[in-house]
């Protein structure tokens, strides 16, 4: 079985959510230390970040490092949905690399930030394993 420490999700401010109009730093310190807000989606799709004196708004798609255990208390507390509206109609912008490491590789031990260098865009890396 694999652990999740954290992992990114798309959340959406409601309509009824405590967050409209507030401050992206606010929000932040009211964030615990396994929680991050990385940033926003913006009208075209695109990633983008998000600053501090920024005001969220109502409808804003924010992305959010978060432990998953945490989601749905954090969904509770702010008034926020899971993005579940982002589907994948348009995929041509995606594409997939199989690898197998052989024991000895270079690639062994290399962290998460070593591959998206390499690959220089965004990544998603999974990765499966056995003991021999």
């Amino acid at each position: 079985m694999i652990e999740l420490e954290d992992y990114l999700v798309e959340m959406v401010i409601t309509e009824n959510s405590k967050l409209i109009e507030k401050r992206a730093l606010d929000f932040r310190q009211e964030l615990d230390t396994d929680t991050a807000l990385m940033g926003q989606i913006d009208e075209n799709g695109k990633k983008i970040e998000i600053h501090g004196n920024q005001k969220l708004y109502e409808g804003q798609i924010l992305i959010m490092k978060i432990n998953p255990d945490m989601v749905a208390d954090i969904q509770q507390e702010f008034g926020l949905d899971i993005d579940s509206e982002n589907d994948l109609t348009s995929i041509e912008d995606l594409g997939g690399i199989e690898a197998i490491i052989v024991p000895k590789s270079r690639l062994i031990g290399r962290k998460y930030q070593y591959f998206k260098r390499l690959i220089g865009r965004d990544l998603s890396l999974l990765g499966l394993w056995r003991e021999v």
